[in-house]
């Protein structure tokens, strides 16, 4: 058996991206920003107040380096005004992401340190749907706000924090964006990809002396969607559930080039984010309110929280200011000689 490293040569499939979803607002009356809040937040105060008329949104952006060729992502970009660090950005289409909804803009460069964006735009709020569970189908008038996403090429890097819950990697909630590396170990959610949602491609070569027996792949764990095996640039299988193993075909005296190729879902970069539980489990906790997982106004079991806005400094049962996103990649990767079957013996001519 040959334990291969925790040592990956990486390469990015698809763009990477960064959540924005604390910012500070102004209504058109207000002369001073907000405190920062979840951009949820401000929906719901905003529609608890029926307030109707023009918004301001200002995001931070920090960067360890100068970046170009990156994009927002906003749903109905022709709705607001966009300004980067005070500069004008045309609300030109360049196409979309993950869903034809999430259309792309691209900006300008980002400055090294701290850039801000701001978005202007008219708000009033959603109808009522007739009933709760149709909100989920209905095309209701009015505006609902959500995080936009800002891609591109670079890592997206904060600190780890301790955590009890299992299956769960715990960010502090302040990112910055850094130069990518072109090495990570298996884990990459926090490794610079807290949201990434797309293919990676993780790479190493490993050495055998002899190629008398028949080999696999095995994995202690998988934390990815699924996984493409290649070996020596012929694909070999996919994973994607337990026993995590995969037969090797071809397996070279000397070295040998092996390549992962992992999927994502898409819960690093929807959420929700902010269950101090970890892992929620379910899409939808409650039809009365559809967007019950993703903010901190009520728990699992019911209990209220009408000013968790301003309380968010502490963990409840619905909130953490922390993001607690799932693992991204894999663990144990053990190249050993498989047990030959009757038709494996048959396929490579022992019988």
């Amino acid at each position: 058996m040959q334990c291969l490293s925790d040592n990956w040569h990486l390469e990015r499939r698809d763009p990477n991206a960064l959540v924005l979803e604390f910012v500070r607002f102004k209504r058109e009356q207000d002369t001073e920003w907000s405190v920062d809040l979840p951009v949820l937040a401000v929906h719901e105060i905003l529609t608890a107040e029926k307030y109707k008329g023009s918004i301001s949104l200002r995001f931070e952006i920090r960067s360890e380096a100068p970046f170009t060729n990156t994009s927002l992502v906003l749903e109905e970009p022709g709705n607001f005004e966009i300004f980067l660090n005070g500069q004008s950005v045309p609300p030109c289409v360049s196409g979309f992401f993950r869903a034809r909804e999430f259309e792309t803009v691209p900006l300008p460069p980002l400055l090294q340190g701290g850039n801000i964006l701001e978005l202007k735009r008219f708000f009033e709020p959603l109808e009522k749907p007739a009933r709760g569970v149709t909100e989920l189908f209905q095309h209701l008038k009015g505006v609902e706000l959500e995080a936009p996403f800002l891609i591109g090429d670079f890592a997206v890097r904060s600190l780890r924090e301790f955590t009890r819950c299992p299956g769960v990697v715990r960010l502090n909630r302040e990112f910055s964006l850094a130069p990518e590396q072109n090495t990570a170990a298996a884990e990459l959610t926090a490794g610079g990809y807290p949201f990434y949602a797309g293919k990676m491609v993780l790479s190493q070569e490993f050495e055998v002396n002899e190629t008398a027996n028949l080999f696999r792949l095995r994995f202690e764990h998988l934390n990815t969607a699924a996984l493409k095996v290649r070996l020596n640039g012929v694909e070999q299988g996919i994973v994607y559930m337990p026993p995590y193993t995969c037969e090797l075909q071809g397996v070279r005296q000397g070295k040998n080039l092996l390549e992962l190729e992992l999927f994502t879902s898409l819960r690093n970069l929807l959420g929700p984010s902010h269950r101090s539980s970890g892992e929620y489990g379910r899409c939808f906790g409650g039809y009365g309110h559809p967007n019950k997982n993703w903010i901190g106004a009520v728990d699992e079991y019911g209990k209220q929280y009408p000013q968790w806005p301003y309380n968010r400094s502490v963990d409840t049962a619905a909130w953490c200011e922390s993001f607690m996103q799932v693992p991204f990649g894999f663990s144990g990767a053990v190249i050993e000689q498989s047990p030959l079957t009757a038709s494996a013996r048959f396929n490579t001519g022992e019988f």
